[in-house]
């Protein structure tokens, strides 16, 4: 009698139709403006199914809950390209995408490219991008969790030191007014190629994300609870009126937070023969310059996000046979969290 077979049963399906059409309109000196549109439409049917005594809580531990739900997407986009001149030329696109469950967003882009010299291209470009909630954010249905936490009032209520850790009954909620995070961005590059043997690439980038999906844990609700801060609805902690202590507390995914981010990628790419075979390398650099959170501190270096990473990957050819070696690197310089 203490022993249950569980299931988790997932499916996904999605069918698409869309449609596009290209066409020159008007003439410039340099060549057509070629416009580009298209329309598409898509619907997807999500569940994930946990079996029944795991759902109602009668087995131990955190395991989860069913999900499940239909949306339907309609969008429509555009793309042009004006060419000033026969070194410039100017992109212009947007899309728009209706979602049924949330809501709608748009996106535009802008990008040039100016052909400077025989051998080097600069290019820029700059948009706005989103992120839709996933289906299981937004429909999952309450499981529970017991989290470890600490909680003074809920320390001192069972006698225990101020600093103790506790486990406490938590519940993961969904949240349906999840909403899509939302991104702007822009790069500045130059493209450089001064011979057959070898080209490269560097290219700035800058980064913001506003209100960030985030995933609420329960320290985090305490915190906000404690520096009085403003917590999604739905979410939080609830206390016992007589003692303060913690009787449970709702997590669970909300819109909250700004990411601001800024590096820049080099490329360099070499073909050369050596001996009686053939050498290809080609470098790939990237250095984050800053990453923050709510224009907090700088996370450069902390763990999960590195100053720099490397990757040079290089294939002798000769003959019928070819030869790899790759080599990677990552900043080891990290600081630990406090």
């Amino acid at each position: 009698s203490m022993n249950v077979t569980i299931t988790r049963i997932s499916n996904y399906d999605q069918d698409e139709a869309f449609a596009s059409v290209a066409f020159d309109m008007f003439e410039l000196d340099s060549g057509p403006i070629q416009w580009f549109f298209g329309a598409e439409y898509r619907e997807e049917v999500f569940f994930d199914n946990y079996d029944g005594l795991s759902s109602s809580g009668q087995v131990g531990g955190s395991s989860g809950n069913s999900a499940g739900g239909v949306r339907d997407v309609t969008s429509i986009y555009f793309e042009t390209l004006l060419p000033f001149g026969d070194n410039f030329e100017l992109s212009l696109a947007g899309r728009s995408d209706d979602y049924s469950d949330y809501g709608s967003d748009f996106s535009p882009k802008i990008s040039g490219r100016w052909q400077a010299s025989d051998d080097v291209v600069v290019r820029a470009s700059w948009g706005e991008g989103f992120r839709a909630p996933g289906l299981d954010l937004i429909t999952m249905l309450t499981s529970f969790s017991a989290d470890t936490v600490n909680d003074p009032a809920t320390c001192a209520n069972f006698g225990l030191p101020l600093n103790c850790l506790e486990q406490v009954t938590a519940f993961r909620i969904a949240n349906p007014q999840l909403g899509s995070e939302q991104s702007d961005q822009y790069s500045l590059g130059v493209a450089w190629a001064p011979n057959d043997w070898f080209n490269g690439t560097i290219d700035y980038y800058n980064i913001a994300i506003d209100d960030r999906i985030n995933f609420f844990s329960s320290t985090e609700l305490i915190n906000k609870e404690q520096a009085n801060l403003p917590i999604p609805s739905g979410l939080g902690v609830v206390r016992d009126p007589a003692t303060g202590a913690i009787n449970f507390i709702n997590t669970g995914f909300g819109n909250e937070g700004d990411l601001e981010t800024s590096g820049f990628d080099i490329n360099a790419r070499f073909n050369f023969d050596l001996g009686d075979g053939r050498l290809t390398s080609n470098l790939q650099y990237s250095h984050v310059l800053d990453i923050s959170v709510d224009n907090g501190a700088d996370q450069v270096g902390w763990p999960g996000t590195p100053e720099f990473r490397a990757v040079l990957a290089n294939v002798y050819e000769i003959g019928d046979f070819s030869i790899g070696w790759n080599i990677n690197t990552i900043d080891s310089n990290c600081t630990a969290l406090l």
